[in-house]
């Protein structure tokens, strides 16, 4: 059914309005007319009462009441009303309609009542002598202050209600008149007031369907006017707006289509929204569109990877093996919170790059061992025998340099094999932290002891055996150690350890050293990265310390943080798991 038209609607509110006035004013009239005109007939009783006291007065005093009824009788017919003189105790001496020996007492009427009282009374009630609705008005009749009677006059309603009529004829003739004018006011109205709107909604219309080149002009200086404008300044926005996003659209998707990247887009329940050509060409499938991810992607990797999104709702990734390619994958949120994107780049290449560079230096570090050795150990033994100072100075120096290089060449080593155990297994054991702790400390006391270094050690009670690769463990307590003597010429190193909760242990290594600029601080785990090169050398640091501390971490799903202050000290916090989760 077709929707019936604005016009069509608001005349017919328009009628509806009129027609519930004009039924208004049509009841407050006719009750404001009916009263008026009791009220002023009421009053004109009133007045005939009080005229009325003094023409029967004297009669009543003398108890002549055949004067009294030929008086009344004749002013009854002269005023077309009834007239009744009636005693203090309630009898009719006269009446100018009826005979008033048959008529009985009306000590009980209301309007006696309140005549007698010295008021005028007034009521409107049925006549049990006429046998009709009447108006009494009635008024004591005084003589020296004293009532010695009653005189009422009354008129039939029957006569009222027919006046009365004659004006709401009048009314309903004039209104009927008024409904018709203003229903035509109401038509040109409603006609004057939709149609800019109708204009408006058939231009609407062709804007939803993609013209945004029409325009509307009308010719009134009303809000109509302003929103004729407005519209069209919206259109013109709109079709900028389109252009605009048609554009970015377009160059989006030729950044994703050139993209070498694998790029998937799957909204909250798993259907594939958008991919590129990168990625059908990694699945080897090009009917990707609409269809749920685990229809098209089959590795079981893969589809845990997503499952395990959907579980934390984070950025996460991960590197993948899929068939003869290693994968790093990324998965991220939309900004909508409507699904999230899914990012495969290919790494393969890469990793050979990194196995050859790996496999290299771990070949270098085992060949350069053996010739280091040798000459540390020639060097070694011509100082011994060698007398002659100068060549005793040059002999330490390559003692020196020698013992450098066999350091670098062990913390290669060390790394090579970190990098190892992240394909083989840890050697996972139940361990006691302090006892650890303590043994490391053994290899350090005559150091600390020369620097006059305080040590402060701060261990839970109640803290439980950790699971954990003892000799990582011990590899980091060894670095870190070693890092804050070397960097530290006095005050004192903390080494605070407590359990956060069931899960994880915090392990602080604290120190009030020469601290870290902090341009640096982001690069101190970088391989061969030295902050002070001076003091390195000095102390014969490589440089791979803290990237070994923080490989053995990560070796154990574990995270650490560095805070550092220059000439301040330096705080290293390792949150640490008390089980380790294969």
């Amino acid at each position: 059914m077709k929707n019936k038209s604005f016009f069509f609607n608001l005349f017919i509110q328009y009628i509806i309005i009129i027609i519930i006035f004009a039924i208004i004013i049509l009841t407050v009239s006719y009750g404001i007319t009916k009263r008026n005109y009791i009220n002023n007939l009421v009053d004109e009783l009133k007045s005939n009462t009080v005229l009325l006291e003094e023409i029967v007065k004297n009669d009543l005093v003398k108890n002549d009441f055949n004067s009294i009824n030929k008086k009344i009788n004749l002013i009854g017919k002269r005023l077309t009303k009834r007239i009744t003189i009636i005693k203090t105790n309630g009898y009719v001496v006269a009446d100018s309609k009826e005979d008033y020996k048959r008529m009985s007492n009306h000590i009980d009427r209301p309007e006696i009542i309140e005549a007698l009282n010295s008021k005028i009374g007034q009521a409107i009630r049925f006549s049990d002598t006429l046998k009709l609705n009447m108006l009494y008005v009635a008024a004591p009749i005084k003589y020296k202050n004293e009532i010695i009677g009653i005189n009422r006059i009354s008129i039939c309603i029957k006569d009222i209600n027919e006046i009365i009529r004659g004006f709401r004829t009048k009314i309903l003739i004039i209104t009927f008149f008024l409904i018709i004018i203003a229903l035509i006011f109401a038509f040109f109205m409603s006609r004057k007031f939709t149609s800019p709107i109708k204009l408006l909604s058939d231009a609407s219309k062709q804007v939803a369907k993609g013209d945004f080149n029409i325009k509307l002009y009308l010719n009134s200086n009303n809000e109509i006017k302003i929103l004729t404008q407005n519209f069209n300044h919206m259109t013109l926005k709109l079709h900028d707006l389109f252009n605009e996003l048609d554009y970015e659209k377009e160059e989006l998707k030729s950044i994703i289509t050139s993209m070498k990247e694998g790029i998937i887009i799957i909204d909250n329940s798993g259907k594939i929204i958008r991919t590129n050509s990168s990625f059908t060409e990694l699945i080897d499938n090009k009917d990707v569109t609409d269809k749920y991810y685990w229809e098209i992607i089959r590795d079981s990797e893969i589809i845990s990877f997503i499952k395990k999104f959907n579980i934390n709702k984070k950025n996460i990734v991960k590197e993948i093996y899929y068939e003869d390619k290693i994968l790093f994958c990324s998965i991220n949120p939309l900004v909508s919170k409507k699904g999230f994107v899914l990012i495969f780049y290919d790494i393969t290449e890469l990793k050979n790059l990194e196995n050859i560079k790996k496999d290299f230096i771990s070949n270098v570090s085992h060949e350069l061992r053996t010739p280091l050795t040798a000459i540390k150990g020639f060097a070694e033994t011509l100082l011994e025998e060698e007398a002659d100072k100068n060549k005793i100075k040059y002999l330490k120096i390559i003692e020196r340099h020698t013992e450098r290089l066999i350091n670098i060449v062990a913390d290669l080593l060390q790394l090579s094999n970190l990098e190892e155990d992240k394909k083989n297994k840890l050697d996972i054991e139940k361990v006691n932290i302090k006892t650890i702790v303590e043994n490391v400390l053994v290899m350090f006391e005559n150091r600390i002891k020369l620097k006059n270094l305080d040590i402060e050690i701060q261990i839970d009670d109640n803290l439980e055996k950790i699971e954990c690769d003892s000799f990582k463990l011990e590899q980091i307590f060894i670095n870190l150690i070693d890092n804050a003597i070397k960097y530290t010429d006095k005050g004192s190193i903390k080494i605070l350890i407590s359990s956060i909760d069931d899960k994880m242990v915090k392990i602080e290594i604290v120190d009030t050293g020469i601290g870290i600029p902090k341009k640096d601080i982001s690069r101190v785990f970088e391989r061969f990265y030295v902050v002070d090169k001076s003091r390195s050398k000095k102390n014969g640091g490589t440089g791979l310390g803290l990237s070994i501390v923080k490989h053995n971490v990560l070796l154990h799903n574990g995270d650490i943080k560095i805070y550092s202050r220059l000439n301040k000290g330096t705080s290293f916090i390792i949150l640490f798991p008390i089980n380790f989760n294969t």
